[in-house]
């Protein structure tokens, strides 16, 4: 859809199908949408959106304390890990013990290295996230412009009947 001025240099603006102006009629029913339709739906959907996956401040706080918590723990399990490691490594290659068994004690070593990049990578996607929330937050209340989320809507589709809907970016 292309955005257009309303008639006689009006001071509103509408969305139009560019098919039909490409195309022709015939391929194209004509979409049109008003802008203040348009905004008025995304502050509508985003009223829905805030209040479903509303997240308050102490929440936040919270979970990560727990993702911190957690990181610290596996922080430690993955170094003990990885010394028990290499204490198995010098075991081997005294030739103590078997290769599979060193084997069995690095798979637990890089398991809990995997499992702390796992909860390191958690607490920055759930970090942004938040982010993002605050950011619809804000500008449902109107204390930012809309043009501040638009990184958080992924498209604006108007059906045939021109029903407005917005799908978001979350």
């Amino acid at each position: 859809m292309q955005r257009k001025r309303g008639t006689g240099h009006a001071d509103w603006h509408f969305f139009t199908c560019i098919v039909k102006n490409r195309l022709g009629a015939d391929k194209c029913i004509g979409m049109y949408a008003r802008e203040e339709d348009v905004f008025n739906t995304i502050y509508h959907q985003l009223k829905d959106y805030v209040n479903e996956h509303y997240i308050t401040n102490s929440v936040y706080k919270q979970k990560i304390q727990e993702y911190t918590g957690q990181i610290a723990d596996l922080a430690q399990c993955k170094t003990t890990a990885w010394i028990n490691a290499m204490e198995h490594y010098e075991q081997y290659v005294r030739g103590e013990i078997s290769k599979e068994e060193f084997r069995v004690v690095q798979d637990i070593a890089n398991q809990a290295k995997k499992a702390l990049i796992q909860a390191t990578e958690d607490k920055v996607v759930y970090e942004k996230q938040y982010a993002r929330f605050h950011k619809l937050l804000s500008a449902n209340s109107k204390d930012i412009p809309l043009s501040e989320i638009v990184d958080c809507i992924d498209k604006v589709v108007v059906d045939g009947g021109g029903k407005i809907m917005i799908e978001w970016y979350i």
